[in-house]
C-alpha cells in the first residue's frame, strides 16, 4: 500500500461564483403504417362512370416507402419470439451476447406454452443472458413491458448480475410487483446480465449506462446487495386475515414462525431453515436455483441464505392474503467507507458526507475537469477514476517539465519543488473522486465521479491565463488550441488556483464555460484577505473559502463579499483532534523527493484543498 506521508506546509495554490443528460433511452422496434383512401363522389379516385374503372367500390391503395433507423445505441434481443427476426442462442454464458455501455436493448422472456404464439412459445424462452464492461455504480435497468396483478396473475421478470470469470452471483434484483428493476455494478470490470422468466412472457426494455429514471432509482426492490437478516420478512396480510387465533399457522403458512406485531400493522415472521420441509415455502434449494440461476453459477452461503429469503419472500408477495411482504433491512446510522485513512479524514464527518452517502454516492457518468499540475495516474486510489481524454496544456516547454509543449498526455512529472514535488492536482483529484470504500487509502467526496486531468500548472506548480483558458475551453467543448474536444464536456471544473487581478478574458471565457452548462468551482485564496481573488471571483464561479477542524474560518483563508461557500481547508499548525497528525486535508499524492515517483497520501492545507470538497 502507498505509504502515508506527513507534510507541515502551507500549500496553497488556490482559489468563485455563480449534471448534465446521458444518453436517451429510446429504441424503435417496429413501426406500421396502413394508408387506405376511399371516395364516393370525388376527391381523387376513378369516376363511378368511367368504363375503365375496374375497382367498384372506388377503393384508391396509396405506397409509401422509405427508411426506418433505429436510434444510436439501441440493441435487440438476438433470440426473440418472432419466427422471421434474425436468430443467435443467447441462453447461456457460452452464448451471451455482447453488449456496449451505453445501450438501450429490446427483448423478450418466457416460460413455455406462454405468451403469443412464435419461435419459443412451445419450448420457452426463460433466459436471455448477456456480458458487459460496466463502471463502478453503473446501473443495469430493465423494464418490464406487462405488470404482475396481485388478483389476475401475469408476467414476473427477475434481473441478476454476475461476475463474468468466476460466474459468481453479484446481485439479483426479484420483485414481483415491480416493473422496474434496478442492479447496480459494484466495481469496474465484466459481468453477466441474465434476465430471467419467473412467470408467464414478456417483452422488456434493457438499458445500462443511461441515467435511471427516478422510478428506478427508488421505490420498492427486492435486492440481493441490501442489508437484510437472512430467514426473516416483515409481513402485513390483507385486511380480512385474522391473525389473532394464538397459533402459528396463519393462512396456511404453517412453515412461518410469528414474531412481534398485529394484525392491524406489520408483523415480523421467521422463515423454516429446513429445506427438505415439504411446504412451498421451504423448497428445495438446489432444484430451485438450478431452474432459476445460469449454469456454473457460485454463490457462498451467506448469498444462498440472503437469496432464499428474497424468493421465500417474492411467494409471499404473491399471495391474495398478504398485503406486503419485504426483508427485515438491517440500517446502520451512517455509512462509513473502509478505506485505511478514513479515521483521519476528519473532514468528511465535518461536512455530513457520511450522512449524504446513504442518499447517494453519486452518479458514475458525471465527470469532474481539474485544471492544476497534472496527475500520477497510476496511483492506486484514482486510477479507474481518470476519463481518458484528458490533456496537458502548458504550452512553454521550460515551464512544462515534461520536455514538450502541449499534448495529450496529463501526466504530473513534477513541479520541481525544493525537497520534493507538490503533486498538487493528484492531491485535489483524490479529495474530488478516490475510490471509496474500497478497504484502501482514503475515501472521495464523489467517490463515484470521473476524473478528466487537464494540466495547465507547470514549474513550481505555477501556470499562465493563456494556457488555463486553453484548458477551460477544452474542458467546455469549446475551441481551444490543441484543436480538438472531448467527445464529452465536463460537468463540473475544479480551479484550485488564481491571482488577485481580474483579467477581462477570462471573466469571458469563464461565462461561455458557465453558458454550455459547465458548473465551476474555484478556490477563494490564502491571503487571509477580503480582496478579491481570480477566478474565485469572477461572475458564474463559486469561490470556496477554507474552514479548520473546528469550522472556523481557517487562519489564511480569504473571505468577504465575494465568497459563496465555505469547506474544509484543515490547519496543519494544530492537532486538536489528537490523533499525531497536523489538522491538514488528506489525500492521494506523490513523493519523489528520492529521485523517483512513490504513490503516498499527504495533508495538505489551503483553500485549494476546500474547492475540491464542493467539486465532490
Amino acid at each position: 500500500m502507498p505509504g502515508l506521508l506527513k507534510y507541515n506546509q502551507d500549500n496553497a495554490y488556490s482559489g468563485r461564483r455563480g449534471c448534465k443528460k446521458k444518453w436517451p433511452a429510446i429504441i424503435l422496434l417496429v413501426i406500421c403504417l396502413a394508408f387506405q383512401g376511399c371516395g364516393s363522389g370525388g376527391g381523387g379516385g376513378s369516376s363511378p362512370d368511367d368504363e375503365n374503372n375496374d375497382d367498384p367500390d372506388n377503393n384508391v391503395t396509396y405506397t409509401l416507402s422509405g427508411t426506418v433507423k433505429a436510434a444510436a445505441n439501441t440493441a435487440v434481443d438476438s433470440d426473440v419470439n418472432d419466427p422471421n427476426a434474425p436468430y443467435a442462442s443467447n441462453d447461456s454464458v457460452i452464448a451471451a451476447q455482447d453488449l456496449y455501455s451505453p445501450v438501450t436493448l429490446g427483448g423478450y422472456v418466457n416460460e413455455p406454452e406462454t405468451g403469443n404464439t412464435g419461435r419459443s412459445y412451445q419450448s420457452g424462452d426463460i433466459n436471455d443472458i448477456f456480458r458487459a464492461n460496466l463502471l463502478a455504480g453503473e446501473t443495469v435497468v430493465l423494464a418490464i413491458a406487462d405488470s404482475y396483478n396481485l388478483f389476475t396473475g401475469g408476467p414476473d421478470l427477475d434481473l441478476f448480475l454476475y461476475d463474468a470469470a468466476s460466474v459468481e452471483l453479484i446481485d439479483s434484483a426479484t420483485g414481483v410487483s415491480t416493473r422496474i428493476e434496478t442492479i447496480a455494478a459494484p466495481e469496474d470490470g465484466t459481468y453477466i446480465i441474465q434476465v430471467h422468466a419467473a412467470k408467464g412472457a414478456s417483452s422488456y426494455t434493457l438499458t445500462i449506462g443511461q441515467p435511471a429514471t427516478a422510478a428506478a432509482r427508488g421505490g420498492r426492490q427486492l435486492l440481493l446487495s441490501s442489508s437484510f437478516m437472512p430467514y426473516e420478512a416483515v409481513v402485513r396480510l390483507a385486511p380480512a386475515t385474522d391473525l389473532d387465533s394464538g397459533e402459528n399457522e396463519v393462512s396456511g403458512l404453517n412453515d412461518l414462525a410469528q414474531r412481534p406485531g398485529a394484525a392491524s400493522r406489520e408483523q415480523l415472521f421467521k422463515f423454516q431453515k429446513n429445506d427438505r420441509s415439504p411446504d412451498a415455502l421451504s423448497f428445495n434449494t438446489h432444484d430451485s436455483f438450478k431452474s432459476m440461476l445460469i449454469d456454473g453459477a457460485s454463490m457462498d452461503r451467506q448469498t444462498r441464505e440472503k437469496l432464499k429469503t428474497l424468493l421465500q419472500i417474492k411467494q409471499l408477495e404473491s399471495r391474495t392474503d398478504v398485503k406486503t411482504a419485504e426483508p427485515n433491512y438491517i440500517r446502520s446510522s451512517m455509512m462509513i467507507p473502509d478505506d485505511t485513512y478514513y479515521n483521519l479524514q476528519w473532514h468528511y464527518p465535518m461536512i455530513h458526507l457520511p450522512a449524504a452517502w446513504d442518499i447517494t454516492r453519486g452518479d458514475p457518468g458525471v465527470i469532474v475537469g481539474v485544471i492544476d499540475s497534472g496527475i500520477l495516474s497510476g496511483h492506486p486510489d484514482i486510477r479507474t477514476k481518470l476519463s481518458d481524454q484528458g490533456y496537458d496544456f502548458v504550452s512553454d516547454s521550460d515551464r512544462a517539465m515534461d520536455g514538450d509543449g502541449i499534448d495529450s498526455d496529463p501526466e504530473d512529472p513534477g513541479d520541481g519543488s525544493q525537497g520534493g514535488s507538490l503533486f498538487h492536482g493528484t492531491h485535489v483529484a483524490g479529495t474530488i473522486a478516490a475510490k471509496t470504500n474500497n478497504n484502501e487509502g482514503v475515501a472521495g467526496v464523489g467517490g463515484t465521479a470521473r476524473i478528466m486531468p487537464l494540466r495547465a500548472l507547470g514549474r513550481q506548480s505555477t501556470g499562465t491565463s493563456y494556457d488555463i483558458l486553453q484548458a477551460v475551453r477544452y474542458a467546455a467543448g469549446m475551441q481551444n488550441d490543441s484543436g480538438q474536444v472531448p467527445d464529452r464536456p465536463v460537468d463540473i471544473l475544479n480551479l484550485s488556483f488564481g491571482g488577485q487581478t481580474f483579467s477581462e478574458a477570462e471573466q469571458n471565457v469563464y461565462s461561455q464555460a458557465r453558458n454550455n452548462g459547465v458548473i465551476l468551482v474555484a478556490s477563494a485564496g490564502n491571503s487571509a484577505s477580503d480582496t478579491p481573488f481570480y477566478p474565485a471571483a469572477y461572475d458564474g464561479v463559486i469561490s470556496v473559502s477554507a474552514v479548520d477542524i473546528n469550522a472556523s474560518l481557517a487562519p489564511y483563508s480569504n473571505f468577504g463579499d465575494t465568497i459563496d461557500v465555505a469547506a474544509p481547508g484543515g490547519n496543519l499548525s494544530a492537532d486538536l483532534n489528537g490523533d499525531g497528525y497536523g489538522d491538514g486535508i488528506l489525500s492521494t499524492s506523490g513523493d519523489d523527493s528520492s529521485g523517483t515517483v512513490r504513490h503516498v497520501y499527504r495533508f495538505y492545507q489551503g483553500t485549494s484543498m476546500a474547492a475540491p470538497h464542493v467539486s465532490g
